[in-house]
This record gives structure tokens, sequence and C-alpha cells, in this order.
């Protein structure tokens, strides 16, 4: 007999049923919105989106609408059928699938840049391809997706930009001036065979001039002037890196002669905008022209493939509030999707243009719900870039708008490509005039048709005897044969290649450019050969510094720390590992407010930083492992590491000296005690020495009188004595010095012209008596000429050499 349910039983199944019921209308809910999300975003994708079956070969199962205005069918037309009709042939068609297969077997999606498809009324046009398949909830491959974008519009923009390239290589190869590029050591890596028409030196001779040896001293002075300020402005973010500067320059030609030419010089920079060298044109001014000088720019492109929609897709309100976003997005903006979900996506828009774009996804009604604009938008590492996206106003049953479904792509290719062709006749005149490219353009037979200075000098010819010649003329004849081989291949493919090659020690970057008909067929071919030999010695360096930087960092006698912006370590050297006692696991789970005593010292030295962007000899005390303080002087400075900013800090443990500084304010203090008994020695000295001044006055006084009372009273007799002319004479000279002695004259003659010999003093003193050289010679019994000469030296020691003032006017003013 069958057991009845209870009641209890019953309704417990009831409310399992309920569950399930609730459970069943929640995925139907789920799977309705997932079904809405996709068909709007299928709908509004600007390219051509084809979903293809699984079946061998391959049938088109549905297309959106921009599938129509790409190829000019109808939506009714296209399904059922193979995409054979899409192709410009079988053979086409064939080779797309050949390369589907493999790239999708590798890497899960196939990218196909360049490929031409052919529309309803028989035009081709170039296109890229994006294919990934189509899985069921078991992983089973059910079909797949296409979607195709027309890039004609692109083409036509690289041809312009192309046409713009060859209107100006005539100009690069006939510049007069001369065109140079130093390294940052000031070294020349390139100079213009003008250089020899304008200074007479070939290039090699050029290159191998030293700067004293090219230019006057004063030039250099102010390249070096000039070179100086270039590198700190470039500390200014502010600064213009494109920034052009003129300095005149004076040098030597080959013959000797001078020459003043007049420098323009830009910086050269690598493809991460670091400072690669020195760009220069100069000319002489006599003949100069107005140049234009430009830096080239680094171009960067984004693309990327994330799920099944090459595109980013976000769903948000009318007030901006994301309400979802899918994994290309996610990647674009590198957040999470938890993290974006209920975020302003107005944080990515730059503050100028957010108004612009809320204008812009407000303006769709009923009547037109779809709204497609461009705008700048903050990318992850800073830089601006440009979106393009499509929105599409989602509205209730009461014509609101409640929600907004946007798909968008990165356009920044686009804008970069359109500023260029804007800017191509300016750039590719720069360029071009410092091109060091061999560049060449050869037909299908390898004849060659146009070539630069620097392919034919590679040659070993001039231009003109290189014009015509064929591959086998010039080359090897294995060499020509591969070159022949890949020239077939590029020109039947219409595809570019590249590859590197060495040739007598040599190395090159080669690139092969097909350049298409308007029909798309590949006639001649442009190559492209950089001489990269420098680079790959410069890889080589570089590993090498790259050791050296470790040896230095470890090895460095300071303590060095390496630290993030919060102040958690990154890396520290053995230095401070050993003052502090630590090992390096253990330093780098540590921050710097860890090894501080005070760790508040820490926070202010810090925010120090962050203020300021460095803090230099900063004193403070840090902590061993074993809890002894040590007193260290620390330099912090923000530096960039990759891409994010961190603290470099170096460390100098200061104990001795300041142990040093408390024994030498103990000596100080000892010295000025010695310093006070000096000064009262002196005090006693200098009383002594005046007493010494007033005995040397009352000693001069009583040598005057003495001389009055006891010398001249003979002398006045004697002069009554009936003395002969000479006698007189003698009498006369003696009174004269006598009074001399005891008068300023001797004195002032003595101490303010000091190096007068005793024979030059009588010299002296008889000219003040007004007596003649001659006179003199017969007094001295010398010579005129020993008396002259014996003037001359008084005149030269009194200061009197040279000039027309009389001799005994100026030493009777000695009185």
């Amino acid at each position: 007999m069958t057991r009845k349910s209870s009641y209890v039983e019953l309704k417990q199944r009831v409310a399992e049923l309920e569950k399930q019921a609730v459970e069943q209308k929640c995925r139907e809910v789920a799977l309705r919105e997932s079904k809405e999300l996709f068909e709007k975003t299928f709908e509004s994708q600007k390219d051509a989106i084809f979903i293809l079956n699984a079946d061998v070969p391959l049938k088109i199962t549905d297309c959106n609408p921009a599938a129509e205005k790409v190829f000019g069918y109808t939506r009714q037309e296209m399904p059922g059928r193979t995409t054979e009709f899409l192709h410009i042939s079988r053979a086409a068609l064939e080779d797309f699938q050949k390369q589907l297969y493999p790239s999708i077997a590798k890497q899960g999606f196939f990218h196909l840049n360049d490929f031409m498809m052919k529309r309803k009324d028989g035009t081709l046009f170039p296109s890229e391809h994006t294919v990934v398949p189509l899985n069921n909830e078991k992983a089973e491959h059910t079909g797949w997706v296409n979607v195709v974008r027309d890039i004609t519009g692109r083409k036509q923009m690289e041809e312009a930009l192309r046409e713009s390239e060859e209107r100006y290589r005539l100009l690069a190869e006939n510049v007069s001036d001369v065109i140079w590029i130093r390294d940052m050591n000031l070294r020349f890596t390139y100079i213009s065979p003008s250089v020899e028409k304008l200074t007479g030196y070939s290039v090699e001779e050029a290159m191998a001039l030293t700067l004293a040896e090219a230019y006057t001293p004063h030039s250099i002075e102010l390249a070096m002037e000039a070179f100086s300020e270039e590198l700190s402005r470039e500390k200014d973010d502010q600064s213009d890196p494109s920034r052009v500067r003129t300095i005149e320059m004076e040098g030597y030609r080959k013959d000797g002669s001078m020459i003043r030419t007049e420098a323009k010089m830009g910086i050269l920079r690598d493809s991460n905008g670091h400072l690669a060298g020195i760009l220069g044109v100069s000319r002489d001014i006599t003949e100069r022209k107005q140049a234009e000088m430009a830096i080239r720019i680094s171009e960067e492109r984004y693309r990327s493939l994330v799920e099944d929609m090459p595109a980013l897709v976000c769903r948000f309100l009318p007030d901006g509030t994301l309400t979802f976003v899918n994994s290309r997005y996610c990647a674009f903006f590198d957040k999470k999707g938890e993290d974006l979900v209920d975020q302003d996506f107005f944080q990515f828009i730059p503050e100028p243009d957010r108004e612009k774009v809320k204008r812009h996804f407000m303006s769709p009604d009923q009547a037109r719900p779809i709204v497609t604009y461009e705008h700048r938008v903050i990318s992850p590492n800073g830089s601006i870039q440009w979106q393009q996206w499509t929105d599409r106003a989602l509205f209730d049953e009461k014509a609101e708008v409640q929600e907004y479904q946007s798909v968008g792509m990165d356009i920044t290719e686009r804008k970069e490509v359109e500023n260029k062709l804007l800017e191509s006749e300016a750039r590719m005149r720069a360029l071009l005039d410092a091109l060091t490219e061999s560049v060449m353009l050869i037909d299908a037979e390898g004849t060659i048709l146009v070539i630069n200075d620097t392919a034919a000098r590679r040659l070993g010819k001039s231009v003109e005897e290189s014009i015509g010649l064929r591959m086998n003329e010039y080359l090897p004849e294995d060499v020509a044969a591969l070159r022949k081989t890949l020239v077939d291949k590029v020109l039947l493919s219409g595809k570019g290649l590249r590859f590197q090659d060495e040739r007598q020690g040599k190395y090159f970057d080669n690139s092969m450019a097909p350049i298409l008909d308007e029909n798309g067929k590949a006639k001649e071919l442009a190559i492209f050969a950089q001489d990269i030999t420098e680079e790959k010695h410069l890889m080589e360096a570089l590993r090498a510094s790259e050791q050296h930087y470790r040896l230095v960092f470890e090895k460095a006698a300071t303590g060095i720390v390496i630290a993030h912006s919060d102040g958690t370590v990154i890396e520290a050297n053995e230095v401070v590992a050993k003052i502090g006692g630590y090992t390096h696991e253990e330093l780098e789970r540590m921050s710097l407010s860890d090894l501080c005593a005070d760790p508040h010292d820490c926070t202010r030295l810090i925010d120090a930083v962050r203020e300021e962007g460095s803090v230099r000899d900063w004193e403070t005390e840090l902590k061993r492992k074993d809890g002894t303080v040590y007193t260290a002087l620390l330099n912090v400075e923000v530096v960039e590491l990759g891409r994010r900013k961190v603290l470099f800090t170096s460390l100098c443990d200061i104990t001795p000296l300041r142990e040093a500084e408390k024994s030498l304010k103990s000596r100080e203090k000892q010295l000025d005690i010695k310093t006070k008994n000096l000064e009262e020695a002196n005090t006693a000295l200098r009383v002594l020495l005046n007493s010494r001044e007033q005995d040397k006055i009352e000693l001069e006084k009583k040598v005057v009188i003495n001389v009055r009372r006891l010398i001249e009273p003979y002398l006045t007799k004697l002069k009554s004595s009936g003395l002969d002319e000479r006698q007189a004479t003698y009498l006369e000279i003696l009174e004269s010095n006598l009074k001399d002695i005891v008068s300023p004259f001797a004195a002032k003659l003595s101490s303010v012209y000091l190096g007068l010999t005793p024979k030059e003093l009588q010299v002296a003193g008889l000219v003040r008596e007004g007596k003649t050289t001659k006179e003199i010679a017969e007094l001295l019994d010398s010579s005129v000429s020993a008396i002259r000469f014996h003037r001359e030296n008084v005149r030269k020691k009194i200061g009197l050499r040279n000039q027309k003032a009389n001799l005994r006017s100026r030493l009777l003013s000695l009185k």
C-alpha cells in the first residue's frame, strides 16, 4: 500500500517548486538582458560583423547592418551563402583560410591587417579582419565571428603620406647645408657630404676632428653653455621637447681660414622619449636660407581583441554611473570590473571635455536613439588618447532615458595619422634632411629606379651611376638570387617584409614595402636599409651597464634604499644590511618607518619629500635590529623607476662624526681659555711697544739737538776759513747731507722707495740740489754714463719711468 505524503512533506515540496520557479524566472530575465545586450551591440557596430557556422565550407548565418553598407548586399542576400562571393577570387579565399586555422590553433583568434575584399558592384577595397571561434556552454565549437573593417580611408592617408615623403627626398639629397648628428658625449655619429664644400674636410676627416680642432675657444664655450642649459631645461616638465636652438659658431676650414656658421640644433629622442643625441644643421651665414627643424615624434598604436567583440562596451546611467563594463574596457583602463561598476565614467575624460561629452550622449531621442562622437580620454599612464563612442539610449515605456548602451574603439592611431598628414610637409623636410637610412625604389626585375645618397655610397657609386643598375650587377650572385626571391614574394603577396642581415662585419635592418597602383597590384618596391651596427653594440653595452649598476649598488660606500612612495622598502644594498644588522629578506619586508627610532620623524620626512621632490642632509636617529640607536644622515629624492615613482634614499652613519663633534666642542672651550690668556699678553706687549716708540722719538730729538749744538757751529767756521771752490762744494754737500740726516727727506726716500742703493741715494741727493749729470760725475769721480744709469734707476724705482715728470721736482716734493 502506497504511503501518503504528510502535510509537512507536501509543504516542503511546494516550497521547493516555488524556489525553482523563482530561479527559472531569474534565469529567463538574465537571458533576456544578455540577449538584448548582444543584439544592441551587434546592431550598433560600425564594422561589418558576420556570424558563420562550423560547416566546411563556412556559411553565413547572420550579419549586422554595417555589413550591408560595407559590401553593398542586403541582409537577406548574404545568409546561407559561403563567403567566396565577398573575396576577389577563390585563390584569395584559400589564402585567407590557410592563415586562419593555424592562427586559431596557436593563439585562439585570427587577425589579418591588410586584405583585399570585393563589394557587390565589383569594386575592391582594403580591409582588416578579426576572427574568433564561437563555443557553446559545453565548450563545443559551433561557429565563428568575423569582424571586417573597411580601412580605405586609412590607406588613402598612408598613400598621401608616402607621396609627401617622395616630394622632399630630392630636397634632402641636394641640400647645401651641413647636417650632423652628435651623441650625448658630443661625438659625431653622422655628417652630410656637404661638409667638404663648406669646410674643405672630407666626411671622414670632419668626423675625426675634436671640438678644439674645429672651433675657436670662444665658440666652444658658447656651445657648452648652450648644451648645459638645454640639459637643465630637460628637468622642467613644462619645457617644449621639440624646441630648436640657434647659435653662431666660429670655426676653421682645412686651409686654416676662419668660417662663421649658424647652427640650428634640436634634441633627438628615442622611442621612450629619452635623450639620444643632438641633430644639427650648420650653414655659412653668407649663403643662409631659411630652414625649419623638427623632432621626430614617437608613434604608439593601441589595438586589442577582447572577448568576442574587439571593442570597449559599457552601460551607464544618465548621471554617468557605470552599470556594466566588458573585459576590453577593463583592460584599457587597467582596472577590474568590480572596481569600475558604480563609478563615474567621467573620471577618465579630461576636465575641459566633460561638458561637451555630456551634451553628446544626452542628445539622442526616440526618433534618433543612436549618436556617435569622439573625445579624448586619460589612459592609465596619464597620457591623452582618443576614443570613438556610439551610444544608444534605452527608453522605458514613458519614453524616458533609463540607461545608455555604448560601444567604443581606440582611434588614437587614426588621429595621429590625420595629424601627421596635416604636418607631413614640415616633418618630412626635417626628417629627410637628417636621413642616414639607405633608400631605393626598384621595379619587379630589380632595376634601381630611385636611390638616395646614402644607399649609393654604400654601393661605392654616385646616385647617377646607380640609377638603372640591376641586382645582379651590384650584388654577389648568391645574394642577388636571395633578394630576387624576397622581391617576388613581396610583389606577389602585396605585403611588406622586414629582415636583418650581416655584411662585412656590419649589421643592417632591411624593409621591403610594395607600392600599389589604383587596382591594388604591386609593381614597384621600396627598400630601406638601416645600419644597426651601433645599436647592436649599444645593446651589448646596455647589458654590461646593468651588470655595472648592480656592482655599484652593492659595493657603494654609503647605504642605498629604494622604496615605494609610501615608504615600503623595495631593495636595499649590503651597507644598509650591515649597519642595521638585518638580512636582505628582512629589509624587503620593512618600511622606512620601521628603520626609524621615531616613526613620526619618518612620516615628516616622507611628507617633505612629496612636497619638495627631494630632501637633502636630513639628520635622524635609526635603530638596528638589536634595538640600539645610531645617528644617520639621509638624502631622499623622488625618481622614476620604469613607470612608477620611487624614493631613492642614500644613508650614511654619522655617529662617529657626532661623537667627534662633541670632542671638538670640548677642545674649543679649552682654546677659548688659551685665547683669552693670549689677548692679555698681547695687551701687555702693545704697552711695551708704545713705550719703545716714545723712546725712539726721544732719541731722534737728541740726535737733532746734538747735530745742531756740536757739528753745525764748526761747519759755519769752516765756511769762513778760505776754502777753494772744490773744497767749498764738498763742504756744501756735507752740510746738505747732514741736513738730510736730520730731515724727513732721507727717511721718506728710504721708507717710501725701498731698494735705492747707497750710490743711488748720493745721486738722488745731488739731483735734488740742482746739480747736472756732468757736475755729479765730477763730484763723485764717476763717468757721465754711469751717473745717467743711476739717474734712470732712481726714476724707475720712484715710479717715473716712461713719464715726462721732472726728477728734481719729484725729489723736492718728498720734503
